[in-house]
């Protein structure tokens, strides 16, 4: 029986961590950096794809999203509920999305991210401040949205400037859009489109997720146990 030395066991660690790393890094990221197991966390994406903005039924919005997200074999297998950022006649985003601050009786919340691992928001409050951390501007087909003043490039929202609220809502003749290259409140509203039934993009986020190890961590940290179990034993027999 052949047994590996303690370089060959480090290689083989190092070779098989460096393997997961480039994997992660080139799937779309459920798991963002930085949390601990147990931490309450949320996902958000814009839609690749594009409808209309003509109808009053919030639902409709969702089912939208949530197709966009299970399209994704990575993002389906969170079976998670998804919601758009949007804001009808009877419902606003951040009622929709459950991200109210608590500032207006709503929850503090956990950190949003982009599929990216890109931090958006720290918590509702800061969704909601009248600023986000970098644009929503990342697909959940893992490209990047750049923006500008074509039809082709806005995203609907029916909401107010900055705080999530009902403003030129989803299904009116003059429905409010969000700007994909911004950072500040324009994000959510930056102008308005009288044309409702021509195709947009919409902001997606997931109901609130708990980080738990993912099956590459666990198994990267199988081959740093296998390195070390290797090297220990190597070490007892030449020592023995």
């Amino acid at each position: 029986m052949t047994h590996l030395k303690p370089t060959a066991c480090l290689l083989l660690s190092i070779l098989t961590f460096l393997f997961f790393v480039t994997i992660a890094s080139a799937a779309i990221v459920t798991l963002p950096s930085g949390l601990n197991p147990g931490d309450q966390y949320r996902l958000g994406f814009v839609t690749s794809g594009q409808r209309n903005a003509a109808s009053t039924n919030i639902a409709d919005y969702n089912t939208f999203v949530t197709n966009a997200a299970n399209a994704v074999p990575e993002l389906a297998a969170l079976n998670t509920q998804w919601f758009v950022i949007g804001s009808t006649s009877t419902v606003d985003a951040r009622t929709n999305t459950g991200t109210t601050p608590s500032s207006a009786g709503g929850s503090l919340g956990g950190p949003i991210f982009l599929l990216n691992d890109t931090m958006l928001a720290s918590s509702n409050d800061d969704l909601w401040d009248g600023s986000i951390a970098t644009p929503l501007n990342f697909t959940e087909q893992m490209t990047t949205l750049t923006g500008g003043s074509s039809p082709s490039n806005r995203v609907w929202t029916g909401s107010n400037f900055s705080n999530g609220t009902i403003f030129r809502p989803l299904g009116s003749n003059l429905v409010n859009v969000g700007a994909l290259n911004a950072s500040n409140g324009h994000w959510i509203g930056s102008t308005s489109f009288l044309d409702e039934n021509g195709n947009g993009h919409f902001y997606a986020l997931s109901a609130p997720l708990t980080a738990v190890p993912t099956p590459s961590a666990m198994l990267l940290m199988g081959s740093g146990l296998v390195g070390l179990v290797g090297w220990r034993w190597w070490s007892a027999k030449k020592n023995g």
